[in-house]
Formats: structure tokens, sequence, C-alpha cells
């Protein structure tokens, strides 16, 4: 790789290159001309003078490769670029073997890495093919999504990317094209790691982004590693953006709905991580302990280029590399087993995964870290650490935090619409359901009525207590311990799952309803708020303090299983005479009417 001088700008406002070359500068009106990009902040500590050791082996061994310094007012950047090697289209050996007919056609690429600093930080972002040539050892991995959660709309997200540690390398992908919120997404905030997060923010004062944010809800941004979106693309523009970015990272806390993406940590103890990766270097050997639960997994960054790629070429320790079909466990274990103790994890660290185009030839899509291609689990000391994309995290850390706050959510958003009359002292739960449906109008009592389905045939499921004025399913429980609400709040999760996936259930649902009330209400049978009502001990009003620990992990899973389709609300019973509350005349005299009934009831059985 070789130096040239930088560019020097000519007096018509256009760029002139060694050899005399001009490039124009885009005049687009009033419009700020911007590009999409993905930019990627170096870790802490490299800046322009550590670009070389930013590049990848191949990039550094390409004679025809340049570096050009540009030092402007606005930034001091270093620009490489280069053109690819010369090759064959990826088909032309299969249109060959089909047709007999040699294609004349070779392809050429070409690419560009800008780095740029910026207040103690260099970003980088490539043209071309360039993004390729980033190390990913130097990319700091939570930038992008540290970012992209610290100035999205929560109730604009358009799409995320999320992992299951131990779920054998399972990764799931949701798109919502018009927006939805975060907590429509089902995303289990306590066991899913989100590794990419895409949305509108509203706003943010970039390029050409302001007055089209306005009509549009914010400027479309996707933060994951790196960062993709739109910067200009004069320098006193890129300068402006590469500020506003800046300032947004240093925000100290993100936005309270989405906090919960940076549950997980990177492990930074230099200890721990040799504690860790000795750990993994055993699962990696031939006589693991089992200690650490591998899995194969697909690295991120390969992810576009995967629909693509026909086989896979593999370099991990000295031996030749090898092509393979697929990607199982054991084709990366079949190559660490061979390597020696102690050695394992630094191979699968140097070596290389390139995902190759059609299998037909050597046009590599690409180079990440083997180690990239593996996950790995351990619990040590009772916590839980996890390898991804060849570095380790945290999980969990402050799950009771998380837990509570997500009950305190739950909590808020209340079902202010309902008004359940107060419990009366020594009734039931059935006197108390009936007792509603008598005193106020648009509640129906389906206590013990049971829908029988092809999975609970023989005593049914009860989809509910009470069945609001608008359809809500409403769960009666007196709070007197947590065994009661953690089924309470299972129960709930039941009975709307059941009547979502079960069209037999709808159906058996909306009879009993036309049954139960002489035909005045006609219910679809499809669950759209499910209201679980709680009587406290002492009748007071609810808090997350006032849930048992189990019964709020309980209601958060119900929570999340319905996300999205059905909305899930608490609400507090009151007691009879507590203070503040007035009591409806016409409820002492039916809260009597049951207690002489449930009297007549007892004397029939004792003269039995």
């Amino acid at each position: 790789m070789s130096a040239t001088s930088p560019p020097a700008p000519s007096q018509d406002g256009s760029l002139t290159s060694p050899g005399d070359r001009r490039v124009p500068v885009p005049r687009t009106g009033t419009r700020a001309p911007t590009r999409l990009v993905t930019l990627y902040r170096l870790v802490e500590g490299l800046g322009l003078g550590e670009a070389l050791s930013c590049l990848t082996p191949a990039l550094l061994e390409n004679p025809a490769a340049r570096l050009d310094l540009v030092d402007r007012p606005e930034l001091h950047a270093v620009l490489v670029h280069a053109p690819e090697e010369r090759g064959l289209v990826p088909w032309k050996a299969d249109a060959l073997r089909l047709t007999g007919i040699d294609v004349p056609y070779q392809r050429e690429d070409a690419g560009g890495l800008y780095f740029v600093e910026h207040d103690e930080h260099v970003y980088v972002f490539g043209f071309g093919t360039g993004h390729r040539w980033l190390a990913d050892a130097v990319k700091d991995q939570r930038f992008g999504l540290g970012f992209a959660i610290r100035c999205l709309d929560p109730d604009q997200i358009h799409g995320l990317v999320r992992r299951s540690p131990g779920s054998r390398g399972r990764i799931d992908s949701t798109m919502v094209p018009g927006g939805a919120g975060i907590h429509h997404l089902g995303v289990d905030r306590h066991a899913e790691i989100v590794r990419q997060i895409t949305g509108l923010a509203p706003n943010l004062p970039l390029t050409n982004g302001t007055a089209r944010g306005r009509a549009a809800g914010g400027i479309r941004i996707e933060g994951g590693c790196g960062l993709r979106l739109r910067l200009g693309t004069s320098p006193q523009d890129l300068a402006a953006n590469l500020r506003t970015i800046t300032e947004v990272c240093r925000r100290p806390s993100p936005c309270p709905e989405l906090a919960f993406v940076e549950n997980i940590r990177p492990v930074t103890a230099g200890a721990l991580i040799e504690t860790l990766e000795e750990r993994l270097d055993l699962a990696l050997g031939p006589q693991p302990d089992g200690t650490v639960r591998l899995a194969p997994a697909i690295c991120e960054r390969a992810l576009e280029d995967l629909p693509r790629a026909g086989a896979f070429r593999l370099r991990i320790g000295r031996a030749n590399a090898r092509i393979e079909n697929d990607l199982d466990l054991e084709v990366f274990l079949r190559r660490t087993r061979l390597q020696p103790a102690g050695e394992r994890v630094a191979a699968l660290r140097s070596g290389t995964v390139e995902p190759l185009c059609d299998g037909t030839g050597p046009l590599s899509l690409g180079s990440h870290p083997a180690l990239s291609w593996i996950e790995a689990v351990t619990v040590l000391d009772g916590r839980r650490y996890f390898l991804v994309e060849g570095h380790w995290y945290e999980f969990a850390i402050d799950y009771h935090e998380q837990v509570r706050a997500e009950v305190e959510r739950i909590l808020a958003a209340g079902a202010h619409d309902l008004d359940l009359p107060a419990w009366q002292p020594d009734m039931h739960e059935k006197d108390y359901n009936l007792h509603v449906a008598a005193v106020r109008p648009g509640y129906v009592c389906l206590d013990r009525k049971g829908v029988t389905t092809r999975l609970h045939r023989t005593h049914g499921v009860e989809i509910c207590d009470l069945l609001g004025p608008d359809g809500e399913l409403i769960h009666v429980k007196k709070a007197w311990g947590s065994a009661p609400l953690s089924h309470l709040f299972a129960q709930g999760m039941v009975s709307a799952q059941t009547l979502l996936h079960d069209s037999g259930a709808r159906e058996t649902f909306r009879k009993l309803v036309r049954e139960t009330t002489g035909g005045r209400v006609d219910h679809d049978g499809t669950p759209r708020k499910v209201v679980f009502a709680v009587l406290l001990r002492d009748g007071s009003s609810l808090d997350a303090e006032d849930l048992f620990p189990f019964s709020q992990v309980t209601l958060c899973r119900t929570a999340l299983a319905l996300e999205g389709r059905v909305a899930v609300e608490i609400l507090p019973i009151r007691r009879a005479g507590v203070p503040g509350h007035s009591p409806d005349p016409r409820q002492a005299l039916i809260a009597n009417r049951f207690r002489r009934s449930r009297i007549e009831r007892l004397r029939d059985r004792t003269d039995q």
C-alpha cells in the first residue's frame, strides 16, 4: 500500500486529485446531498495513526491499494481505496456446464474506507466493497446499538434482530414496515439479546433529515455494531453530523422503554475473560467437561451475504483451507480438537470463514473470524456468561430491577375504564363475581363455566370470571399469597392463548356468552384485553411492592406471551369499608342476600 498527496479544493468547488482528475461536488439546490452509509466507531485508543492496523491482511497485501491523507479545516481524515482482484462472474461456470456457452463476462470491484477523526473518536464508513476491509476486532461493538436506543421513538420500531443464548444459535428477525411499539414485539427482556434495532428518530438534527422527518415521523436509524443512516457528503455537513452523533452517545441513559437493551454488559475484567476462555478451550478439545454449551451460530456481519452463499471456506490453525457446504458445530470441532490445549480459542480468533458465492469458485463474499460462527454459554459463580460474535457478555445483572420495572409499567397502564364495586366482607370469589354482574350493567359472570377444547376435554378451560362491557376478559382473585396470584396470571395467559389459536374454542365461547346472557351479548371470541382484578389483604391500592416476587415474574411472562396481540392490565379491588371508599347502598343488600344464602346452604348440609 502506498500513500499519495491529499486532494485540494479548486476554485469551482470541485476536488482535484493527483493526475489532475476532477471529482465534481454534487449540487442539488437547497437540499444538501447525503449518502446512506454504515458508520463504525473504532475502539477507544485507536487514532488515525493506527489506520493501517485496522485493515484486513487481504487489503494490506493488495499492491494497488492507496492511502490518502485529508487535512481540511472541518475534518482530519484518511481515505483508503483499492480495486478488488478481477474474477469471473459467479454464475459463469454453471452456465457453461448447462449450455456449453462460455460467456465472456468478468467483474472488477473497487472500494474505499474513510477514517474520520472527531472529538477523540475515529469514525469509519465504506464505499463499495470497502466495508469488508475493516477488521472486526477494531470496531466498537456496542456503538450503533447504544446510539439507537438513545434517540429512537419506542413507538416507531421497524425492525429487531435478537439472539437467544443457549437456544442452539437461534437468531430471530422481526420486521414491521409501518412501525410498532417496542412492547408489541414480544421481546423476552430477561432471556434474549437485542443485537440490532431499526426505527425512527424524531427531532434529530442530521443533514437533510429534519424537514423530511417532520412528515415521516423521524429519521430512519439502524443500530447494531455499526450505525446505518444517511450522512451529509460535504465536509461541513459530515462534521456537523458526527457532532450530533457524539452528543447522543454521551447521553447517560437510554430511552426508558429501550433501556432493557443494555441488560447485557461486556466482560472487561482480564482475569474473568481468561477464566472463561480456559473453559471454552477445554470445551473445544477432545474431552470437554460439560461446563460450556456450544452451538453453531451465524455471524451477524454475514447475514446480508448468506442468501448468495453456496459454500464456505474455512481456515483454522495451520491446516490448509477447506470448503464446506454447511457449517455445523462438528465442522469447527474437527479442527479445534487438533490444536494444542490452550491454543484452540486463539486458533478460532485468527481463523476465518468466507462465504463463497454459489460455491462455484474463489469469489469471496467477505471474511469473518471463525469464532464469530460459534456461540457459547456457561455459568460461573451463579452468573451467566455467553460468547457472541467473539466477545464475552454477562446477562441480566439487574434481573429483579427489570422485573419490577415491567410490573410497574403494567400497573401504570391500569384498567381505568373499568368500574368494579368494593368487595364486601365475608364474600367468596363466586359471590363477588355474581355481585358485580348484579350491580354493574354490561358485566357478565362466567365464573366456573369452562370451555372444552381438543386440549382441554375433561373440565375445559375457564376463559374468565367476568366478561367486561367492552369484551374484557376479567380474572378475579384475592391476593393472599404468591401461589394463587401466579395461578391467576397463568390462567389468564392460557385462556387468552386458547382463544387466539383455537377457532373451535372461540365458537364455543361465543355460544357460552349468548346462552348466559339470553342472546343480549354477542362476543366474537377474539381476546383483546385481559384484566387481572386483585383484592389485597388490606384492601389498599396496588403497587409492585404488593405483589410477591414469584407473582411478579409470572405476570411479566404472561404479558410477554400476549404482547402485541392482547393487552394485559391489572386492577386493584377495594374492600368495602376502607377509608376513601363511598359504598353503593345496593351492595350491602346484595351482600346480605349472599350471606343468608350461604348460611341456609350450611344448615341444609347439617340437617342432612
